[in-house]
């Protein structure tokens, strides 16, 4: 089959409109992984005024739905855009999968799910619940997390609260005030201070804040290098959930560090990246908060970990993150 071919076909026919298709300048290519490169097919996709990449599986071996998914994941992020994977073979149990975890695809002639332009389902397979609930900052995230893991954000002044997070007074007064409106916390007047009151029952809490919440996962660096004496990063993904749980550690060991002290490690030269997966040492996670400030060992905390996988398209993740936080549900 003629890959490409197809695709402007099948989308022509869905809309109408003839896409234009047209291949990836090498030269933004040039940082790829060569397995990446050998995978897939990348092309820029044109209709209706705007513009997508689509990763068009060139190998003729099936590929696992979890690896093509992370896959897809790398590939956004070297590239700094969307990526909506194109495969011509794809079984219709396949497709609702990738439908369920909200991953964009194009099975030409068959269905497509673009939910950032067009959704073709006529096999009428259920697209995932979008709802308009607002995510929290990550001030808020942070408080919730920190009570819910330590137990010690409650009943202490807010200033307390505010220099034990690292954040500023006003941050975390800000974020208060976005907790109270779902009524995740109250604001009670003590003495001269303001202190805080959650919810007394600490799954009940996790279960109402859960759909506010994001993965802390912000953006992936592949690591060449680092100074662990300087930077320290913990453990994260699938390197944290192994340790866990029953199931296997990835390739490359995935650790995670705060934005911040990421971008000061690698301008200070203590953290050297790279472009190729088979020259790193590790994948590294910039997160938006410290994760040290939840977690007092080597890895990043429970539920924090729980929120950077529970997309992954793997039913085996699911399971094993699941376990991980079975007594929060």
């Amino acid at each position: 089959m003629d890959t490409p071919q197809a695709l402007v076909k099948y989308l022509q026919n869905v809309t109408g409109v003839a896409p234009a298709l047209a291949p990836v300048p090498k030269s933004r290519l040039a940082g790829l992984p060569v397995y990446l490169a050998k995978t897939f097919d990348i092309r820029k996709l044109e209709i209706f005024g705007r513009s997508i990449l689509v990763a068009i599986v060139t190998s003729d071996a099936r590929i696992d739905l979890a690896q093509l998914a992370k896959h897809r994941e790398l590939l956004a992020a070297k590239l700094g855009e969307e990526i909506v994977l194109t495969l011509p073979h794809l079984k219709s149990y396949e497709r609702r999968r990738l439908i369920q975890k909200g991953i964009p695809f194009i099975a030409p002639g068959r269905q497509m799910y673009l939910p950032m332009m067009l959704v073709d389902l006529r096999e009428s397979f259920p697209a995932p619940v979008r709802t308009t609930t607002k995510t929290m900052s990550w001030v808020a995230q942070t408080i919730v997390l920190r009570h819910l893991l330590s137990g010690d954000i409650e009943d202490r002044p807010m200033a307390a609260v505010a220099l034990s997070l690292g954040y500023s007074a006003m941050a975390v007064s800000q974020a208060v005030d976005e907790l109270i409106a779902p009524r995740l916390c109250q604001r009670v007047q003590q003495g001269k201070s303001k202190i805080l009151r959650f919810e007394s029952d600490p799954r009940a809490l996790w279960r109402s804040a859960l759909p506010f919440m994001r993965s802390p996962v912000k953006k992936l660096y592949l690591v060449r290098k680092h100074d662990s004496s300087i930077a320290r990063p913990l453990r994260a993904g699938m390197t944290a959930l192994a340790e866990s749980t029953n199931i296997a550690d990835g390739p490359i060991k995935t650790l995670a560090l705060s934005a911040k002290d990421l971008r000061g490690a690698i301008e200070g030269g203590h953290i050297q990246t790279c472009s190729l997966e088979e020259d790193a040492e590790a994948i590294l996670q910039a997160w938006p908060y410290a994760p040290g400030r939840l977690s007092a060992g080597l890895a990043v905390d429970s539920l924090s970990l729980y929120l950077s996988l529970r997309d992954d398209p793997d039913e085996r993740v699911q399971i094993a993150i699941e376990q991980l936080v079975g007594a929060w549900i």
